[in-house]
C-alpha cells in the first residue's frame, strides 16, 4: 500500500484526482445537495426527486423514495433521524400548483412526508433547522419564514430595510441559536448578506455588490467569505473581516458562478464552480486560490467537510466524490526555506510493517523552477529493486510517503531519491517482524 501526502502545492492547473475519488452511485441524475451529519452517515439529493443515503462514509449509496419527481433544491438534517428538504414545483400534477414542496423525514429518510406550502408561486430554496421545532425557509417573494412548531405553521420574519424586500434568499445558516446569516440577492442588481441576533425574527440586510451571494463560510463570527459571480465577469467572492460592515471582492479569474464553499481546516479550503467543471482550492485561508480540474469533467455543485479528514462533493450524472484521506497530512511551508534536496530518515525505524519517508524538493533545480521528475525506490541489501514508491513529476515542497512492507521479510533495506534521472541521496532502514 502506498499513500503520498503533499505538504506544499504550487501549480496553476492541478488535477483533482489526487484529492477527490469518485464513488459508485445508483443514479445518473444531477446531484446538487450534500449533507453528512458525521463521518459515516449522509444524504445527497438533486434532480427529479432523487435522495440517496450512505451509512459507510459515502462508499455505498441507497436510493430513498422521496415521493416526488420535482427537483430538490436544499436539504438539512439535525441528526440521523430528523431531516427536511425543499423542492420546487414547476410542473404541477393535477392536485398541485406552482410553488414549494416541503419534505420531512423522522426516520433517516426511510420514509418522506411532504406537503405543498399553502401559497402559490412562492419558491423557498433554502432550509435550516436549529432543532426539531425551530426552523427557517428562505426564498421569494416572502424573504424568510420561521416555524416554532416543526413546520405546522410558518411566520414571516422581518427585514429591517424595506429597500431589499422581495430579494430572494439562497442560503441560511446559524452560528448559534441567536445569531444567524442569510445570503441571496438578484443578479446584476444586488448581492445581500442578512444578519439576525434574535433567533431569526428580525434580519438586517447588508448589500455587498452587484451579484447574488450564493453561499457563506465563517472563519470567525466577524470573518467570513461569501460566494458570488456571473458569466460575464467571472466567479468571485466577497470577504469581510468586520462582520460585513465592509467587504472586498476577489475575482477567481475564471468565468462562471461560485456556488459552494467549505474548508477542511483553516488553511485548506475548496470552492465549487458548477457547470464550468472546476474546483478552486486555497492553501492559505482563502487569500489565494488555485484552479483544480475535475478528473472526468463533471459539474460540481455542492461540497462539505465534516472534519479535517472526511469531505464530499456532488455534481452532474450522479457524481459523488469523496476526499482522499491519504492527502490529509498537509502542512504548508515557505518554498524559499528549502535550499536543496533533502531525504529524511524514515520513521519509525525499526518498523513493522509501516513507516513514513519525508523528502524535500528545492525551489530551483539546476537553476530552473517548476515540476521535476521524481522517483523514490526501495532496494534490498543486494541492490535489487523491491518497490517503486513514487515516479512522477512533483512541484517544489515537502512530501511524505507511507511505505507498507507487508509481504516483505525482515531485514535491512535501502531507499533512494532520484530527480531528473540523477541519483540524489539514499538511506537505510530496518524492518523487524
Amino acid at each position: 500500500m502506498l499513500s503520498v501526502s503533499l505538504l506544499f502545492i504550487f501549480c496553476s492547473n492541478v488535477f483533482s484526482q489526487e484529492y477527490w475519488l469518485r464513488q459508485n452511485t445508483p443514479t445518473t441524475k444531477r446531484l446538487t445537495n450534500c449533507f453528512f451529519i458525521d463521518s459515516n452517515t449522509g444524504w445527497v439529493s438533486g434532480d427529479s426527486g432523487v435522495i440517496m443515503k450512505s451509512t459507510d462514509s459515502g462508499r455505498n449509496w441507497i436510493l430513498q423514495n422521496s415521493n416526488t419527481f420535482h427537483d430538490i433544491i436544499s436539504m438539512h438534517f439535525i441528526n440521523e433521524r430528523l431531516g427536511w428538504a425543499n423542492a420546487w414545483i414547476f410542473n404541477p400534477e393535477p392536485d398541485e400548483f406552482y410553488g414549494t414542496l416541503l419534505l420531512k423525514t423522522t426516520n433517516g429518510g426511510t420514509t418522506w412526508e411532504s406537503e405543498i406550502y399553502p401559497d402559490t408561486n412562492e419558491f423557498y430554496g433554502s432550509v435550516f433547522y436549529l432543532d426539531s421545532l425551530n426552523g427557517f425557509i428562505g426564498g421569494s417573494p416572502q424573504f424568510i419564514l420561521y416555524t416554532a412548531n416543526g413546520g405546522l405553521s410558518w411566520i414571516d420574519a422581518i427585514s429591517d430595510s424595506a429597500g431589499f424586500n422581495g430579494f430572494p434568499v439562497s442560503h441560511i445558516t446559524f452560528l448559534n441559536r441567536d445569531t444567524g446569516y442569510a445570503t441571496g440577492g438578484v443578479q446584476d442588481i444586488a448581492g445581500i448578506v442578512w444578519k439576525t441576533v434574535n433567533k431569526g425574527r428580525n434580519w438586517v440586510p447588508v448589500p455587498t455588490g452587484p451579484d447574488a451571494v450564493n453561499d457563506i463560510y465563517f472563519f470567525h463570527p466577524d470573518t467570513s467569505i461569501g460566494l458570488t459571480g456571473d458569466f460575464k465577469f467571472g466567479a468571485s467572492f466577497y470577504r469581510t473581516n468586520n462582520n460585513w460592515l465592509s467587504s472586498f471582492n476577489v475575482n477567481l479569474g475564471y468565468v462562471g458562478m461560485a456556488l459552494s464553499i467549505d474548508f477542511r481546516k483553516r488553511n485548506d479550503g475548496w470552492i465549487t464552480i458548477g457547470y464550468l467543471s472546476k474546483l478552486f482550492r486555497s492553501v492559505n485561508a482563502g487569500n489565494n486560490w488555485t484552479k483544480m480540474e475535475i478528473p472526468d469533467s463533471s459539474a460540481i455543485f455542492d461540497i462539505q467537510f465534516i472534519d479535517t479528514t472526511y469531505g464530499w462533493c456532488v455534481g452532474d450524472h450522479g457524481a459523488v466524490y469523496k476526499y482522499n484521506t491519504t492527502m490529509t497530512n498537509i502542512v504548508f511551508e515557505n518554498l524559499n526555506d528549502i535550499p536543496e534536496y533533502k531525504l529524511y530518515q524514515n520513521y519509525p525505524n525499526p518498523f513493522n510493517p509501516v513507516t513514513k519517508i519525508v523528502f524535500e524538493i528545492p525551489w530551483t533545480v539546476n537553476g530552473r523552477s517548476g515540476l521535476v521528475q521524481t522517483e523514490l525506490k526501495i532496494y534490498d541489501i543486494l541492490g535489487n529493486e523491491i518497490k517503486t514508491l513514487l515516479s512522477e513529476k512533483k512541484s517544489p515542497g515537502r512530501y511524505e510517503v507511507t511505505f507498507d512492507a507487508s509481504g516483505i521479510s525482515s531485514g535491512v533495506y535501502f531507499y533512494r531519491l532520484s530527480a531528473g534521472g540523477i541519483h540524489v541521496t539514499g538511506k537505510s532502514m530496518l524492518l523487524l517482524k
